[in-house]
């Protein structure tokens, strides 16, 4: 069971990471991890790449998780090979309120006039936390306190 999982999840990394080769636009949706604890946290996580400024990056309706963090905002460039590439990243750190598989509805963006649209994620959810998930809850404090 979890060689098939670590099987799934090195397949989907590769076609999404081909899905953004080259220097076209590409927006994609990410959850790490994608399996939980009832008092684990995962990230989600929207990434609109070789675009102009997003006007606005809206992700699909999130239910049964609470949004503990977000929407936090990253931008980036690289420079490989003479290969220019930017992108603009969106980020939630959700809690789940309940047991169970649960799909996030793709996300919309708009960037210079044009629609982008991400792709479906998945999660789950169970009783017992796995070794690999987060339950330490992400700092609420102020730095500046």
């Amino acid at each position: 069971m979890k060689f098939s999982l670590t099987i799934f999840i090195a397949v989907t990394f590769l076609l999404l990471s081909s899905l953004c080769a080259g220097a076209q636009a590409c927006f994609k949706a990410t959850v790490n991890p994608a399996v939980i604890g009832m008092d684990g946290y995962t990230t989600l996580r929207l990434v609109l790449e070789n675009t102009d400024q997003p006007e606005s990056i809206t992700p699909g309706i999130i239910n049964g998780f609470e949004v503990v963090s977000g929407p936090n905002r990253e931008t980036g460039m690289s420079d490989i090979n003479g290969k220019i590439s930017q992108y603009t990243a969106i980020s939630y750190v959700l809690q789940p309120k309940r047991t169970g598989k649960f799909t996030i509805p793709a996300a919309k963006a708009v960037a210079g006039g044009k629609q982008y649209t991400s792709n479906v994620v998945s999660l789950t959810v169970s009783k017992n936390a796995p070794s690999s998930g987060s339950a330490t809850p992400p700092a609420n404090s102020n730095p500046f306190s």
